[in-house]
């Protein structure tokens, strides 16, 4: 996934749960997605990190602020999948 697909997910889960059904969602971003932090040079790519792990708490404390959200999902590395990087 990633940061946008977990602004999604939450949505997604808000608008089709009801009181009878209850849909849920989780925040993360998938090892494979790295390439959305590079930047011109080593501290810009660190500012970027900050400020995308910063959304997806922010994402992720809004939904567990009425229990939509109920996990955190991928966030790593994935070794076996550097040619994504």
């Amino acid at each position: 996934g990633t940061l946008v697909e977990s602004k999604r997910a939450l949505e997604y889960a808000r608008k089709h749960s009801d009181a009878t059904t209850r849909v849920y969602g989780t925040v993360g971003v998938h090892p494979t997605r790295c390439n959305e932090f590079f930047g011109d040079n080593e501290n810009e790519e660190e500012e970027m990190i900050q400020n995308h792990i910063r959304k997806l708490i922010d994402i992720a404390k809004y939904g567990m602020s009425d229990g939509t959200i109920v996990m955190v999902g991928e966030l790593g590395l994935d070794y076996d999948r550097l040619q994504f990087c």
